[in-house]
């Protein structure tokens, strides 16, 4: 993942969770660089604080330098009116079919060309393998690359694809 996002000057993550790949991949980005984290971190149980987020902040916090711009809600809802091009995408956020197809359709034509994006393959339960439960499927891939022509598959690591816009 860092490989692939190094140079970039915007990077946007679907689906934070506590922050690590966030604070790693604000870790490459220059001083006047954005990070742009998206996550709706529903209400916690205990006083509605989502704990979540409390850790992913303070990672984050102690590791960019860049610009950071949270967005509390679902990513279809910031792909709504989004400006700007994107120089890394990392899509981790509904683990469905339809959830990855929905975040790459909104999200995919902001990336800049040359722009990288981060795609899990194993995220879509539908594709396990029915015999072997750690079989990883991939449905995602090549319904891109069937559907979003200008798009190849610059690099694969066991269940992640890094798919690059020509």
């Amino acid at each position: 993942m860092l490989r692939h996002a190094r140079g970039a000057r915007r990077i946007v993550e679907i689906g934070v969770f506590e922050g690590a790949a966030a604070a790693a991949l604000g870790r490459l980005l220059p001083a006047d660089g954005e990070l742009v984290l998206i996550d709706p971190y529903p209400a916690g149980r205990f006083l509605g604080i989502n704990m979540s987020s409390r850790v992913a902040r303070r990672a984050v916090a102690e590791a960019v330098q860049a610009k950071v711009r949270w967005l509390r809600t679902e990513s279809e809802r910031a792909a709504q009116g989004w400006e700007g091009a994107i120089d890394f995408l990392r899509i981790d956020g509904i683990h469905t079919l339809e959830g990855v197809q929905r975040d790459w359709s909104d999200w995919s034509p902001a990336i800049a060309p040359g722009g990288r994006v981060m795609i899990r393959d194993d995220v879509v339960p539908a594709a396990l393998g029915a015999e072997d439960e750690l079989a990883a499927g991939d449905e995602i891939v090549p319904w891109i690359l069937a559907e979003f022509p200008g798009w190849e598959v610059v690099d694969r690591l066991e269940t992640t694809a890094i798919l690059r816009r020509n």
